[in-house]
């Protein structure tokens, strides 16, 4: 028998109830203490207060066994609350003290580190201690309304912003393409031009060369010729003086001073002129 009447015999039995599997302690009297030995978890609901002094409320989650190979040890040590004596207070205030050392907005993304760094740290708090922890969850976190609003308005500005840069940059390309678009319809324009002008030139010079070969080669003579030659030419003859001004006749005076008029003579060889 253990002193002080403690408990005398250790695992008497394992057994598998609803809750999960219990060992059985026995001692004086047929008295029996029930440690669950399955993975149990503990939520704790905590206020931190950021590195950046803001107030957030959060649920951390611990998940823990007792040792069933030093239950005996256990129940002489420290009893069924272990939790309360030991784990609980430890894991407050690591968990008080990880997240005090991030600011608001980072504590979405430290939260594995947290979660991780608490672990470590428990786990050297209970060290030597017939109890295991298995891991550290951070199940919510409440967030400061006012800064969450803030952010919120603030990404919603964000993504405004970008959606106007997000206009502005297909106004740009629209308007690269309207100008190379009016850049190449003005080129194909003055190249036509170009085309025209120089076609107008040659044009002009071929008309400037043929003009320059009638000048030179076209005499009063051909041209006389040309005239006499076509059955279209009339000619008129005008009575003029010796002092080589018309002479005007009197109609009145009868037919025979009526001014002479060939219609059909063709003169050769001189200007057709009566005197």
């Amino acid at each position: 028998m253990a002193p002080n009447g403690m408990l005398a015999a250790v695992v008497a039995s394992t057994l598998a109830l609803g809750c999960g599997a219990h060992v059985r302690l026995s001692g004086p009297g047929n008295s029996i203490v029930a440690y669950d030995v399955t993975w149990q978890s503990q939520t704790e609901a905590l206020d931190i207060l950021t590195a950046d002094d803001l107030h957030i409320k959060t649920a951390v989650t611990v998940t823990d066994r007792p040792n069933k190979e030093d239950l005996y040890r256990l129940q002489l040590e420290i009893g069924p609350a272990y939790y309360q004596r030991v784990i609980g207070p430890a894991f407050i205030t690591l968990a008080r003290s990880e997240f005090a050392k991030h600011a608001h907005n980072d504590l979405a993304k430290a939260g594995p580190r947290i979660e991780a760094q608490v672990l470590s740290e428990l786990r050297q708090a209970i060290a030597g201690k017939p109890i295991e922890i298995d891991r550290i969850a951070i199940k919510h976190i409440e967030y400061d309304e006012g800064v969450t609003k803030a952010i919120t308005a603030k990404l919603a500005t964000q993504q405004r912003m970008e959606q106007k840069e997000f206009e502005l940059k297909i106004a740009e390309k629209d308007a690269d393409i309207v100008r190379i678009t009016a850049k190449g319809n003005s080129d194909a324009r003055r190249i036509e031009a170009e085309g025209d002008a120089a076609a107008t030139v040659l044009q002009g010079r071929a008309q400037a060369q043929a003009q320059s070969e009638i000048t030179r080669t076209l005499t009063l003579a051909y041209l006389r010729y040309e005239a006499f030659d076509s059955d279209a030419t009339r000619y008129y003859f005008v009575p003029t003086g010796k002092d080589g001004m018309p002479i005007i006749v009197n109609t009145d005076g009868g037919a025979e001073h009526a001014p002479f008029m060939n219609r059909g003579a063709r003169p050769l060889g001189r200007t057709p002129t009566t005197r």
